[in-house]
């Protein structure tokens, strides 16, 4: 009786050695197909692979007067951002962003220049952009590829901002006041 029950864990044993040794060879096939053979697809892929870092502003509350007359409120308006690593020719968008922005190549171009803080930074073209040229980007999405809007809150004083000095307003800092 105990020569059979040898021999059975010999055959075991080399039953579990052939599967544990058949399960690294399909590991390191799979990493030389990966590694050697996919260089270039997952290169790619790590390329375009990142975080999309999104300012949001916080929103403000209204001001109101003793009585409750609305001094200083809020409204809804588009910035208009430009995401660098969705984009494969910056000249071409701003080729056709020109028209649309109403400004010229140029001064969209050094926007990009002084904004450019990495591929995966976006850069803000536009503040307060009306719904108009918000909708026609969106319709022509393929035509300004990586062109995209945020909802931020904007400030509405009374009679074309006189008194913002008093009720107070926020702005982004330069870099002159940030040194």
């Amino acid at each position: 009786m105990t020569a059979p029950s040898v021999d059975r864990r010999k055959f075991n044993y080399r039953i579990y050695m052939a599967a544990i040794f058949g399960a690294l060879v399909v590991i390191v096939a799979k990493l030389f197909a990966m590694q050697v053979v996919s260089t270039d697809f997952y290169k790619k892929a790590s390329e375009t692979n990142g975080i999309r870092m999104v300012p949001l502003l916080a929103p403000r509350g209204l001001i109101s007067d003793r009585n409750g007359a609305i001094l200083v409120k809020s409204r809804a308006s588009y910035s208009m951002y430009l995401l660098p690593y969705e984009v494969e020719n910056i000249d071409t968008v701003v080729t056709r962003l020109s028209p649309v922005m109403e400004q010229p190549p140029e001064e969209i171009r050094e926007k990009i220049r002084l904004g450019w803080q990495g591929r995966f930074r976006p850069i803000r073209l536009k503040r307060d952009v009306d719904f108009k040229t918000v909708a026609y980007i969106e319709e022509h999405s393929l035509d300004f590829p990586g062109i995209t809007f945020q909802v931020e809150s904007t400030r509405q004083y009374p009679l074309d901002n006189m008194g913002s000095h008093i009720w107070g307003y926020v702005g982004e800092i330069t870099e002159n006041e940030l040194t």
